[in-house]
């Protein structure tokens, strides 16, 4: 039956999901919409099938990292991306809390370790590049024997 003009008998399939119709177009209408049975007809679902579930286990690529001791002596450091920080400093970040420097993770990156988990922060830790403007480019004049010899 259409929804829209309310036709019963002329509609052609579109869409079929397994050996089931799932939609079909009105050729009195034109409109096209999911199939529904006729007035008296009954219908049997199908028990919907069930889905495997599986556990994947979880690979534990961590590697194990040792901790390093905070540095008492000195007291925290207010957490900045722009500044250096050494493994042992303690650092007191605005979101995370008190760390402790862990050491670092590539350039510009540094471990913390806060109460719960290490995080990795940004830092200017390690060399600082300089970027300088190459030379200007020289035409050297191929200076020839003038004695007249080709």
């Amino acid at each position: 039956m259409c929804n829209k003009c309310g036709g019963e008998r002329r509609h052609v399939i579109v869409a079929m999901v397994e050996d089931k119709i799932a939609k079909v177009i009105c050729k009195e209408c034109n409109a096209e919409h999911r199939y529904k049975a006729p007035k008296g007809t009954h219908v049997t679902k199908a028990a919907p099938k069930k889905r495997k579930t599986t556990t994947r286990k979880k690979k534990d690529d961590t590697p194990e990292v040792k901790i390093v001791e905070a540095d008492l002596s000195k007291p925290p450091r207010p957490y900045k991306a722009s500044e250096s920080f050494e493994p042992g400093e303690r650092v007191d970040h605005v979101k995370f809390g008190q760390g402790i420097v862990q050491g670092t993770a590539g350039a510009g990156k540094m471990r913390v370790l806060f109460e719960t988990e290490i995080k990795l922060l940004a830092t200017s830790g390690g060399p600082k590049l300089t970027l300088e403007r190459p030379a200007p480019f020289q035409h050297k004049v191929n200076e020839s024997n003038d004695s007249g010899q080709q």
